[in-house]
């Protein structure tokens, strides 16, 4: 259960092993997953990438898959939105039950079938196991994050971090965030309706006009609107921010910017040495330079109040400090940060 499901999981719940790495090979997670005797799957977008060894060659990813005796229950409209195999990239999943139900009414029947069993010793047991889990999976994200926090440029980590310490006392909402370098345990979502969630495909683009939209509904809430995005991403439709300059939609806008499509360069490489190729070249027309882009500048020609770009670790927690009361305000707000691509 992902925290841009409608019956998203506090961060901070006891039993509550989040781990975003787990769609990519997480060794933490697979092992969890693959101890398990049922997996209760809520309102997950694609299952078999959850559960199945993905890729081949050194990219390969563990598989997830539990025991062979585990139950896998799956609690979501997912079906609903299958038409061929080809659209859900391969075949089905085998599943031991579907329940094709809202999430927040499943759970909440399910809840009630499963009360008289909380209080059973081996369910009590497992918990405590589950337990002792999450503390190691905690200590290690802490660790993470902690190890480059004094990083050049910017590691992904601390941007996060400090944005999240920026806005943890403001009633807001995480429109938009960066994925494969997400933190675990850093930011603390309380649950459903606290993070907007993310295209479904990966697509260039998506990003800019999901905060702008996320942040107009977060506005008529009386909540802020928070994005963490892309240059890349923001580049494919910067004007997004004039949009919300003129509509006067506050918003927290931090630009993540590894001055490239980062996450298509590991992926050229990869495909050249598949092809016998130099991996050398996997830059060429994934890299933002020669010149660099002043987003920052970008921004305010939008009439934007920016600041940046921040290269320095120690300038980006007063950077975001001065652009969340801008926002607050009434302004969009944007914070232009040089970060690592990993």
């Amino acid at each position: 259960m992902s925290p841009a499901s409608e019956a998203g999981c506090p961060v901070e719940h006891p039993v509550g092993a989040v781990d975003a790495a787990a769609l990519y090979g997480s060794d933490a997670v697979v092992d969890l997953l693959r101890e398990a005797d049922v997996v209760l799957a809520v309102d997950v977008v694609d299952l078999p990438a959850l559960l199945l060894e993905r890729g081949r060659g050194p990219r390969a990813e563990r598989s997830a898959e539990p025991r062979a005796h585990a139950a896998v229950v799956d609690l979501s409209y997912g079906d609903l939105g299958l038409r061929s195999w080809s659209n859900a990239l391969a075949a089905p999943l085998e599943r031991s039950v579907q329940l094709l139900a809202d999430p927040l009414l499943g759970l909440s029947h399910l809840t009630d079938a499963l009360r008289k069993y909380v209080d059973d010793v081996a369910a009590g047991t497992r918990r405590d196991g589950v337990r002792r889990h999450v503390s190691v999976l905690r200590a290690r994200h802490s660790t993470a994050v902690a190890k480059r926090w004094d990083d050049a440029p910017i590691s992904p980590a601390r941007l996060v971090a400090e944005t999240w310490r920026a806005v943890e006392d403001v009633d807001h909402l995480l429109c938009l965030r960066n994925t494969r370098t997400w933190p675990e345990g850093v930011w603390q979502f309380p649950g459903a309706g606290s993070y907007l969630g993310h295209s479904g495909g990966g697509g260039v683009g998506y990003g800019p006009g999901a905060l702008v939209g996320g942040a107009l509904a977060a506005r008529d809430q009386g909540r802020l609107g928070v994005g963490i995005i892309g240059d890349g991403d923001l580049l494919m439709a910067a004007g997004a921010l004039w949009t919300a300059v003129h509509y006067r939609v506050p918003m927290l806008v931090v630009i993540n910017d590894n001055s490239s499509f980062h996450n298509d360069e590991p992926h050229q490489a990869e495909v050249a040495r598949h092809r016998g190729r130099p991996p050398e070249n996997s830059w060429i027309g994934m890299r933002i330079t020669d010149p660099p882009i002043d987003l920052a500048a970008l921004a305010r020609s939008y009439g934007c109040w920016a600041t940046g770009p921040v290269s320095d670790p120690a300038r980006l927690g007063p950077a975001l400090d001065e652009a969340v009361a801008r926002a607050r305000a009434g302004e969009v707000a944007v914070v232009h940060v040089r970060t690592a691509p990993r």
